[in-house]
Order: C-alpha cells, then sequence, then structure tokens
C-alpha cells in the first residue's frame, strides 16, 4: 500500500512540474561588465592591490600590477563600487550596466593626511558623494587656516574616463562653474591650495554625481558654431540637451516608437549616410553604405518602421529598408518615371507607406501611399504648381499631414513665399489647410503630430531667410500657435 501511494505522488509531482513548466514566465537575464582603473590623487601611479567591492553585490576582488579590475557577467543595473587601501580613504562611484556593454569606472584614491595642512580646501558643493545633480552647476568650497594671497586650481575628472583635465588655474575666487556634464556619470574633483611662495596644499578628493538622463520627447537639429547638432527637450522647452558633437552636419533626427534610439543623417563621410545612436547621444553607430541620396534631397526623409526592426529611406528612385545593425538592404519600390523618393514614412500600423517623389525642378512633386510591400502605388495629392512637402501620417493613419506653397509663384531656385500645413485623407478626397494665423512672409515646414495626435510641431521662418527657423507647436486643427524654442528645425515627437 505504501509503495502504491508513493508511485501516485511520484506522478502527481511529475505532472504538476510540467504543468508548471508550461505555465510559467521567465524573463530573460541580462548582463554586461565592469572594466575599472584605480590611481593615487596625488601622484596619477596606479594603486595595487586595491580591494573593490559593489553594492548590490557581486564579487570582491582586487586590482591587478596595473591597477586594474574587472566584473564580468553581472547583471544589468545600477552598482555602487568601493574601493578600499590601507594609507587611503575609501573612495566610492555609481555606474550603469547595460546589457552585452562593459561600464568603465576610473577612480581615485587620497593618500590619508592626518595633520590639519594650513589652507586645506573644505566643505564641498556639492557635497561630497551627492546624487542627482544637474548637469550644469557651480562647484565652490572654502579653505581653514587660509594663508594670504591663496589662490586654487581646480582638477576634475569624469568617472568613466582618465584623463585628467585642469579646468582653473590661479583663481581667486573659490568657486568655478561647469557644464555639458553627462547625465548618470560620477565626477571626482579636487582643488589645490597654492600660496603666494608656491606652497601647495592638496585638498581631498570629492565626488558627486549627476541626475538621470530626462526622458525628453521632443528632439530636433539646431545650427551649432557653423555645423548641425542634434538636441532633445521637453514639451514646453525647458531644458535642451546636445546629443551629437560632430563637426558635421547631423540632421534629420527620428526617435524609435520605444523612444529608446534615434536614426539620423550626417555628412561627415562626404555623403548623407545614416547613423543611429542611444537616446542620451551614446554609442553612435553608421547604418548604411548606400547613401540618402535623390533630386533636392540632402539627407532628409527616414522612417523607422513601427516594430523598429528595420528603418526605411530613399536612394533616388529607389526606397530600400535595412536593418538598424546595417543588413539586410532590401528594395522595396521604384518611383515613377522621372521621379525619385525623398520623404518616405511608415503609417502607425506598418500597412502602408506614405512617400514624397520629386522631379529634377523643386516646384514638380506629388504625394503616393503604398502598401508595405511597395505595391498599390498611389497618388494622393500633386498636380500643382508649388512645393509639397514633408507628408506625414496622422496617429490613427487614417489622413496625411504635408506643406504646400500656396503663393502660386514657383520660385525655379526652390524658394517658398508662403507654405502653410494641410492634411488630406489617405484617398486623397479631402485637404484641409491646418495653418492658421501664419504671420505674413513666413513659411510653415516640416510638421509632425505630438503622440496623441491633438498637437502639431513645426518649423516657422520668413522666407526671405533673414533669419534662422524657429520651432512652434499649435493644435491639430491650426489654433494656440506657440513659438516653442529659437534656432530649430526638423523637429520630431514621440
Amino acid at each position: 500500500m505504501i509503495r502504491y501511494i508513493t508511485i501516485i505522488a511520484f506522478w502527481f509531482l511529475l505532472l504538476f512540474g510540467f504543468t508548471a513548466c508550461e505555465e510559467g514566465t521567465f524573463e530573460p537575464e541580462l548582463f554586461g561588465s565592469i572594466s575599472g582603473l584605480v590611481r593615487d590623487a596625488d601622484t596619477n601611479e596606479p594603486i595595487i592591490g586595491a580591494s573593490v567591492t559593489t553594492n548590490p553585490p557581486t564579487n570582491a576582488i582586487v586590482t591587478n600590477d596595473e591597477g586594474r579590475f574587472l566584473l564580468s557577467e553581472i547583471e544589468t543595473g545600477t552598482y555602487s563600487i568601493t574601493v578600499r587601501k590601507t594609507g587611503y580613504l575609501n573612495a566610492s562611484v555609481s555606474v550603469s550596466v547595460r546589457d552585452g556593454q562593459t561600464a568603465e569606472a576610473i577612480m581615485f584614491l587620497q593618500p590619508k593626511d592626518e595633520t590639519k595642512a594650513a589652507g586645506k580646501p573644505v566643505n564641498p558643493q556639492p557635497q561630497h558623494q551627492s546624487r542627482d545633480n544637474p548637469v550644469m552647476l557651480t562647484l565652490s568650497w572654502s579653505v581653514e587656516d587660509a594663508a594670504d594671497s591663496v589662490t586654487f586650481d581646480v582638477y576634475f575628472y569624469e568617472s568613466s574616463s582618465a584623463d585628467e583635465k585642469k579646468i582653473a588655474s590661479g583663481i581667486t575666487d573659490s568657486s568655478v562653474a561647469v557644464e555639458d556634464l553627462k547625465y548618470s556619470m560620477s565626477y571626482f574633483w579636487q582643488v589645490v591650495a597654492v600660496t603666494k611662495n608656491g606652497d601647495k596644499t592638496h585638498g581631498p578628493i570629492w565626488s558627486f554625481t549627476t541626475r538621470d538622463m530626462p526622458s525628453h520627447p521632443i528632439i530636433f537639429t539646431s545650427r551649432y558654431e557653423s555645423n548641425y547638432e542634434i538636441f532633445s527637450t521637453d514639451s514646453v522647452a525647458s531644458e535642451k540637451l546636445r546629443l551629437t558633437r560632430n563637426h558635421s552636419r547631423d540632421w534629420s533626427p527620428r526617435f524609435d516608437n520605444r523612444r529608446e534610439r534615434i536614426a539620423y543623417v550626417s555628412d561627415r563621410t562626404g555623403q548623407h549616410q545614416i547613423y543611429i545612436m542611444n537616446r542620451d547621444g551614446s554609442n553612435e553607430r553608421r547604418v548604411t553604405n548606400l547613401p540618402v541620396a535623390g533630386y533636392h534631397n540632402n539627407g532628409i526623409g527616414i522612417s523607422w518602421a513601427p516594430d523598429d526592426g528595420h528603418l526605411i529611406y530613399a536612394h533616388y528612385e529607389r526606397l530600400y529598408s535595412i536593418n538598424p545593425d546595417g543588413s539586410n538592404l532590401q528594395l522595396i519600390a521604384t518611383a515613377p518615371e522621372g521621379r525619385h523618393f525623398r520623404e518616405v514614412e511608415y503609417s502607425p500600423d506598418g500597412s502602408r507607406i506614405v512617400a514624397l517623389a520629386m522631379a529634377s525642378s523643386i516646384n514638380t512633386s506629388e504625394i503616393y501611399s503604398m502598401n508595405a510591400d511597395g505595391s498599390e502605388m498611389t497618388k494622393i495629392y500633386g498636380d500643382r504648381p508649388g512645393i509639397i512637402e514633408s507628408p506625414t501620417f496622422s496617429v490613427n493613419g487614417r489622413h496625411v499631414m504635408f506643406t504646400y506653397d500656396i503663393s502660386d509663384h514657383p520660385d525655379p531656385a526652390g524658394r517658398q513665399l508662403s507654405a502653410n500645413i494641410h492634411i488630406v485623407s489617405v484617398d486623397g478626397a479631402d485637404t484641409v489647410r491646418v495653418s492658421q494665423n501664419k504671420p505674413d512672409g513666413t513659411n510653415d515646414t516640416r510638421p509632425r503630430f505630438s503622440p496623441d495626435g491633438s498637437r502639431i510641431i513645426f518649423e516657422n521662418a520668413p522666407n526671405d531667410g533673414s533669419r534662422a527657423r524657429d520651432i512652434w507647436i499649435m493644435n491639430a486643427d491650426g489654433t494656440n500657435r506657440q513659438r516653442l524654442l529659437v534656432n530649430g528645425e526638423m523637429p520630431d515627437w514621440r
């Protein structure tokens, strides 16, 4: 009898185990690494045999004979790293580990000094090891037992770099401003007090961490130091974050649908190629070898697929798709005879593509709609004397927004006199002009819908080119026009 019960229990447990396996849901484990370097704050020499621990805990290790350490195959997340060494003050830094990537941590240990040196810098602001600091701030300090005519040198370190930067030399003020810092980054800084006789007193190594990067919903291009760079901002433009730093024209940015990556076009190779970066501007990589090109196409017009699995773009009369890693270049469609594709976009559900097809004359163009595979190409707007530009789907996919110069005075050089925003149904049956109260002598161009479709973001600029473009927003019916920011163009709102 006992044996019979045991057999039943065995089969019950076996059946329960299979059922649990079938019904259970397991999240994939993601792993990355941390590579670090520990140096003496005074001599900049590597520190051997320093103890390295983390919170949350991983492995307890020590630095090698080059002052380096490596924590490999640890789960993704944010870690606080603490380094200890006899004869030194402890130091900590915070790093974020991402899947498949190696985070860098450069740390400096301050030798212990039990004596109270005259003129020693104290009372740092921001406070030592403070968190959630802005990316533009002022470093300040005071001095205990200050000597007469003391001046200060200030050194600044980024935790992901071993480079030491001297950001102030021989200053008399006990403060210095720093800006353009990175989000979610730990920084170290040190003040050296110098007397008129040249005697130096090194202050301790202080650290602070900047706040997490805000999830800005708007990206745009702006002129910056004779180039074009890409920026992000919030919906009221209370702050701007510069994302690209290249001596080239970086523009036409487009968020992916999860707002995690940005695709954009750059001419840094001499051609307009597509690049991708993370939303904070990190991890830039080139996607295309076949450039974005065609009639009056200086690198504008790229679109993510709704599942973010690939991008589409125009190369002369051909429309291509390509994976974000540069693989699987596929021909989707060929433009009508005598036309090149320029601006393109997927519908929100991915079933359709809208594309602008242009002739060699910039005043001759049409808007076409087609299936996602390029079939059933249908003209929905065209046969007009002025410039047509920037077709984009509405949030529900039933309409297409675009701009059209209504002045009826086409300029062979492409100058527009009165570009207005219009919306047309996808079958081309009904067209409505949206631009209202547009200042005379200006153009409304490159419109995009807000994520919920209730508002429109767009450019406005004088038609004589007397000043740079500005970015505006308005309701979807054209009411309540407001300037969002000065010197901005090619906006995207996701």
